[in-house]
């Protein structure tokens, strides 16, 4: 049988795509770093390696032909362009949520979630509408997403509105895994009767998985978590599918694509009895992504194209809309604002020297006495200088209410109060994850629980992170007493 690779079904470029400018790789390297610069447009300069790809784990390397150095002597050599694609993401999502009010999501899955600069997959798509703190690599396993636990840090970090998972399709096609549990062809044969045990085996082990997935991304405050079971790809005599089928003597495309549908099917009914689980029940939503994405928008055996992926986008749109009519909504702009403006906030003072946000926040304070209705604000400028004769008064009255909610919020989290266990293991989550979770958390007890305004909120969360916050809350509330008490 001939091993060459089958190229994937890409769409056709135009002339200029095709032929795009030579860069060094420099320029390209630089584009690359640019998050101002889409993808679409450092796309023409890269290809698939398909070598080095795995199903749902698509390789992506410089296209040599468009560099003016040999790729071997470039510094793209070595290069991991799949982080890189990731790293924008994350610069586009933090620059995205600084003035942002509304929800926001956290994402981790294979690469339907984050397909390399290749292709605009679900993540790009879903991401139009609100900022997505995508946690996806092209061919994670769902044990692997279990064994690097990022899931349960990011929903700690980032206090999402919803979670969107996608797995299960390199754990049940990676590596050409259709001949172990596939029947060879027999003439006749329905395509529910091609399954061996070893398939219901797998498929259960990779529910389990999904499972534990689920469990551990509500415990960690996960409000919904939204999934897919993939739509029936086409097999078109690729190596994930067309031929492990050749391999099987099930040569007939027709039929193979029944047997495909039957495992999707499988799967998608597998993943919906989980999520009616308890603990689960209204809390898991599956997205129907089957026949979503159609008969001529698939790029390869395994992925839509740009267009296919949006129609996949779309479901699970439709699915958080059907969620919504029958359960509580998923979105609630107006409960979510502590969390939105903590989070949008949190690392916005980070600069500023103690002493000139103490003062801003006098001047805030002072300016909620003559505008109460700018007390629901979100701002993250700080306008208070040290040469500002204001400055003076403005510290004092900071000072006087900083002295208050630091007392307050001392005995919130330090307390024994059976009406604050909520609150207190908010906070004492949110250490070890970093000053922009600790300060998020902050400011989101601060105006949940304590009625502080949303406009002055992440100044105290900022100031009180200054001042000595440890890696333990144990730590934190023997020093913070003692500071109290001085």
């Amino acid at each position: 049988m001939d091993d060459r690779p089958i190229p994937p079904r890409r769409n056709k470029r135009t002339l200029a795509e095709a032929t795009p400018r030579r860069l060094s790789a420099d320029e390209l390297q630089s584009m690359m770093l640019d998050v101002d610069i889409p993808d679409s447009q450092i796309r023409p300069y890269l290809q698939l390696d398909l070598a080095s790809s795995r199903a749902f784990g698509p390789v992506v390397r410089v296209d040599p032909s468009t560099i003016t150095e040999s790729v071997e002597e470039s510094a793209f050599a070595l290069a991991q362009l799949n982080s890189i694609a990731r790293w924008r993401r994350h610069r586009v999502y933090r620059r995205r949520i600084e003035n942002w009010s509304g929800p926001v999501a956290v994402s981790e899955g294979d690469s339907w979630f984050q397909f390399p600069f290749l292709l605009d997959d679900v993540i790009d798509v879903l991401g139009i509408d609100y900022p997505i703190f995508s946690l996806g690599a092209a061919g994670d396993l769902l044990s692997e997403m279990v064994q690097q636990d990022e899931l349960v840090g990011a929903i700690k970090a980032e206090n999402p509105d919803i979670v969107f998972l996608s797995g299960g399709g390199n754990d049940l096609l990676g590596g050409g895994r259709l001949v172990n549990y596939l029947r060879r062809y027999r003439e006749g044969r329905p395509a529910s009767e091609y399954t061996r045990s070893t398939f219901d085996t797998l498929l259960n082990q990779t529910l389990e998985e999904y499972g534990t997935v689920f469990e551990a991304a509500l415990s960690a405050g996960a409000p919904r978590i939204v999934c897919h079971a993939y739509d029936n790809a086409i097999p078109d005599g690729g190596r994930w599918l067309g031929r492990p089928f050749a391999a099987l003597g099930i040569v007939d495309q027709p039929l193979q694509r029944r047997i495909i549908a039957h495992l999707i099917d499988r799967f998608h009914l597998g993943l919906s009895e989980l999520s009616r689980r308890q603990g689960f029940a209204g809390r898991i939503v599956v997205a129907d992504a089957r026949d979503a994405v159609g008969e001529k928008d698939w790029w390869d055996e395994l992925h839509p194209n740009d267009a296919g992926f949006a129609r996949v986008a779309a479901a699970i749109k439709q699915s958080i809309a059907e969620a919504d009519e029958t359960e509580t909504p998923i979105f609630h702009t107006a409960a979510a604002l502590p969390i939105a403006l903590a989070r949008s906030d949190a690392m916005a003072f980070a600069d500023h020297d103690e002493a000139v946000l103490i003062a801003e926040l006098g001047r805030r304070v002072k300016l909620m006495g003559g505008s109460p209705e700018i007390a629901g604000l979100m701002n993250v400028e700080v306008t208070i200088t040290e040469d500002e004769g204001l400055f003076d008064p403005f510290y004092q009255i900071g000072r006087r209410i900083l002295r208050r909610l630091h007392r307050e919020l001392h005995d919130l989290m330090c307390g024994t109060g059976e009406d604050d266990v909520a609150d207190r293991k908010k906070l004492a989550d949110a250490f070890g994850l970093g000053e922009a979770a600790v300060t998020a958390a902050i400011a989101s007890v601060l105006v949940g629980s304590l009625g502080v305004a949303p406009y002055v909120a992440p100044v105290v969360a900022a100031i009180l992170y200054k001042r000595g916050v440890k890696p333990t809350i144990a730590e934190v509330c023997v020093i913070w007493g003692e500071a109290l008490e001085a």
